[in-house]
């Protein structure tokens, strides 16, 4: 019976914490989680509700524009813009945008590979009938050299 008394008192302090976390973990689980889930629940609504919007949106500007389409004026603008429709003894005429430049890539070392590749053409020099010396040396800030 001796021993008895000693378990008591050891089990008397270890109830307490027990009932603590026990009580802890009970606001866990009815509390923390389904607030979590709650949250995660209001987001989805949010974002819902946004997108919801957004189609409302989209769906006010196809309507005008299927309002506009009742119009036979609308209908011609359309067919002459997007289809490059005419009358009949109409002449059309369009500009054409000016051709790009070709690509010019320098004619040495590490660029010759790349001129290659793109099947572009060396730079033309700046006067054709000049020679290398007189290039490098005008390159150079020298005199051209006398023959």
């Amino acid at each position: 019976m001796a021993e008895l008394g000693p378990l008591r008192r050891l089990g008397r302090r270890l109830a307490w914490p027990v009932v603590i976390l026990v009580a802890v973990a009970a606001v866990v689980f009815v509390g923390i989680i389904p607030t979590r889930t709650y949250l995660d629940k209001r987001e989805q609504i949010d974002t819902a509700s946004a997108e919801l919007a957004q189609l409302e949106a989209d769906n006010a500007e196809l309507q005008a524009q299927l309002d506009r389409l009742d119009d036979d004026a609308e209908i011609e603008r359309l067919a002459r813009e997007e289809y490059g429709l005419v009358k009949p003894g109409e002449e059309v005429y369009r500009v054409m945008p000016a051709p790009e430049d070709p690509i010019a890539v320098p004619d040495t070392w590490p660029f010759d590979q790349l001129r290659r590749r793109l099947g572009a053409t060396p730079p033309a020099p700046d006067d054709p009938t000049a020679t290398t010396s007189t290039t490098i040396a005008a390159t150079a800030g020298l005199p051209p050299a006398r023959d």
